[in-house]
Order: C-alpha cells, then sequence, then structure tokens
C-alpha cells in the first residue's frame, strides 16, 4: 500500500521593514530572524541590493542560511536611497520580497524620498540610451542616400548635355559651288535658275527698227534684244 501524506505549511512570509532593517550612514543590517517560515524551515536565502533609479542588482549572496542571523552591508553612501530584493526558499516555495531604504546623512538625518519626477527622468534617459543611437543610424541613412540621388542627377544632367554638345559639333557647315543661271530681260527682274555647267554667251534676238515719229524716213535709232547670261554662284546652306 502506498500512503501519502501532507503537510500545512507554505512558502515563508516576509516580515516589515522596520523589523528586518537597521540602517546608519554608510551600512545595514538584515535580521534574518524576523522571517517566518511559513510552516516550513527556510533553506536558503539570496540578497540583492542597488542604488535608487539603475538597473542591475549587486548580489551579495545566493546562499546565506538561516543560522547565519543577521547580515551586515557596508560601503553605501551617506544619504542615499536603495533598493534591497531578498528571495526566501523552503519546500513550500519560495517568496521575494522588495525593500527601499535610506542611509542617514552625515548629520544624522534622512534624505528627501525621490520624486516621481525623478523616476521619469531615469526611465527617459534609459530610453534614450537605446533610441539615439538608432535616430542617428536613420538619419546618417537618409543623409547618404539624398546625396546618391544628388550625384545620379547631376551625372545624368552632364551627360544629357554632353550629348547634345557632341550632336551639335557633328552637324558642320559645308559649302557647295552649283551654277545658278541668270536670265537678264529688259522687261524683268533677274531670275536664278541652276545649270549643271558654266557658260557665257550673247544671242541676238529679233532686230527692229525704231522709227522717230514726225519722219518720213526712218531712222534706224537702236536695235531691242535680249541678252542671256550664265554665272556660277556659291551658295553655302546648312546639312
Amino acid at each position: 500500500d502506498v500512503m501519502s501524506a501532507k503537510t500545512d505549511g507554505g512558502p515563508p512570509r516576509a516580515p516589515d521593514k522596520r523589523l528586518m532593517l537597521s540602517v546608519n550612514s554608510t551600512s545595514v543590517n538584515i535580521n534574518l530572524n524576523s522571517w517566518h517560515n511559513g510552516g516550513c524551515p527556510i533553506s536558503v536565502f539570496i540578497i540583492q541590493y542597488k542604488p535608487n533609479g539603475l538597473q542591475e542588482w549587486t548580489l551579495v549572496s545566493n546562499n546565506i542560511i538561516p543560522e547565519q542571523g543577521n547580515i551586515t552591508i557596508t560601503d553605501l553612501s551617506p544619504g542615499s536611497w536603495y533598493s534591497m530584493l531578498i528571495t526566501a526558499k523552503n519546500d513550500a516555495g519560495s517568496t521575494d520580497a522588495e525593500y527601499i531604504f535610506a542611509t542617514l546623512s552625515p548629520s544624522g538625518e534622512y534624505p528627501p524620498r525621490p520624486s516621481k519626477v525623478s523616476d521619469i527622468s531615469g526611465s527617459l534617459y534609459r530610453h534614450l540610451t537605446i533610441t539615439a543611437p538608432v535616430l542617428s543610424s536613420i538619419i546618417v541613412l537618409m543623409v547618404v542616400l539624398c546625396a546618391v540621388c544628388f550625384i545620379t542627377r547631376r551625372r545624368s544632367s552632364d551627360n544629357a548635355r554632353n550629348l547634345n554638345a557632341d550632336g551639335e559639333n557633328r552637324d558642320p557647315i559645308k559649302s557647295e559651288n552649283f551654277p545658278l543661271s541668270v536670265t537678264y530681260d529688259v522687261t524683268h527682274e533677274p531670275t536664278y535658275l541652276p545649270t549643271p555647267y558654266a557658260s557665257s554667251r550673247g544671242t541676238g534676238g529679233n532686230r527692229k527698227h525704231c522709227i522717230l515719229p514726225g519722219n518720213d524716213n526712218e531712222q534706224n535709232v537702236g536695235t531691242l534684244g535680249s541678252i542671256r547670261s550664265s554665272f556660277n554662284y556659291s551658295s553655302s546652306h546648312q546639312i
């Protein structure tokens, strides 16, 4: 037959701060006997402390037996606030208790309690230590991206300008000689016609006599005709 048994004990119970802690200017004494064992003997204590506003705990010891009775923490700063975390364990479980205490000033007085503003400032400072490097990295990345975009756009503009300049340099102005035929007429303006060769000739038209009025005899005053000439002209045009 299997028999089961149980006790009515429970985890340790933490005492009041006034029963457990006694402080002076530079040290604090911990009375471990002020703890209630909860019906089961306490097997071990773990004690840690830290100055107010800090995150990391300073470990005093993780294997303090109840028989030690009293533990003293020294080398504390006068007129300062501290937090203490004590863990007590027995067979039924464990209990964590945190205490806030202050050391006396050199004149024997307690310092003023830390305000919530200082707690908020400390929390803000901790957040800034994390977010500031991230924000700095983002700003640097944005500056680098802007610089790359600016350089890329500037190079594109310079390349387009160079291409336009090369296009203009590839369009020289050429001059070609080709003949133009010029026809003079006594009653019309000169007319320019292209001709495949250069020549010069004179052609006599039908000769007519001019009769002066009032004279019985015809007088040969002059001969009317036309002259056709051809010349070469140089014309400049752009290709």
